[in-house]
């Protein structure tokens, strides 16, 4: 599970993701970044959830999440955290679909 928050200083998350299905990718958006995108489909929408104002969490509607480090060093450290956390269904590895080694990260 990958929780996201607004800044540092936040104690409740904004966010989270469960790393199930993903593909961790480096991404061209911006310098040193990647995305976490849908393992199933292209285009698919990532299983999320958002806090609302009141507190309570509600179903996400993306299809990627762009992520930028300080240096190439830290974005391979996340994409490398990333990958050792990523869950695979059993659909998807039976279908061919071996999600967590999907990627242009290096190892």
């Amino acid at each position: 599970m990958l929780y996201y928050f607004e800044s540092p200083k936040d104690v409740k998350p904004k966010g989270l993701v469960p790393l199930e299905d993903v593909i961790v990718r480096t991404s061209k958006d911006r310098p040193f970044s990647f995305s976490l995108t849908c393992g199933q489909h292209e285009g698919g929408l990532l299983k999320s959830a958002k806090a609302g104002a009141d507190g309570a969490m509600s179903a996400g509607k993306h299809t990627a999440f762009i992520f930028a480090a300080d240096n190439a060093q830290e974005r391979d450290d996340w994409q490398r955290a990333l990958h050792e956390n990523i869950i695979c269904t059993r659909f998807n590895k039976l279908a061919g679909a071996d999600v967590a080694r999907t990627s242009s990260a290096p190892r």
